[in-house]
């Protein structure tokens, strides 16, 4: 139970999760695009305490889409939703908000140089900040 309650940010199929460490950096660090909603976090059978759901509430177009590589994520939608498999922001990106969506991916959540240094400073598990995703596949 304890190595799993050494993280601070949680995937899951449902919402997405934090720890009651990252979410109290968060407010005292009045992080901007995010609402945090009670989340029952149950262990080992045992409800943890201070857990919060974190909801992203801003987007924005995000990738440069003269280096970013995708491919249709269905073949028989050529024009549908895409699966990145090169991302890089871009250049001039100037977002009104600390953490964002990027809406060329739903599931890709960018932060500003603010934020990252939040999360390295304070040694924040779960989570890995890249600057580009390139993984050379299509």
């Amino acid at each position: 139970m304890s190595a799993v309650k050494k993280y601070d940010f949680y995937f899951s199929d449902g919402p997405n999760f934090i720890s009651p460490r990252l979410h109290a950096l968060m407010l005292e660090s009045k992080v901007s695009g995010v609402q945090f909603f009670d989340a029952d976090v149950y262990i080992g059978g045992v409800l943890q305490e201070g857990y919060k759901v974190i909801n992203i509430t801003s987007k924005m177009s995000a990738f440069d889409s003269e280096k970013s590589k995708s491919k249709p994520l269905l073949s028989y939608l050529p024009e549908g939703p895409r699966t990145y498999t090169d991302i890089f922001p871009k250049q001039d990106l100037t977002p009104d908000r600390d953490i964002f969506r990027a809406t060329e991916a739903f599931t890709t959540i960018l932060v500003v140089d603010r934020v990252k240094e939040l999360i390295e400073r304070n040694r924040v598990l779960g989570v890995k900040v890249v600057s580009e995703i390139s993984t050379g596949e299509l």
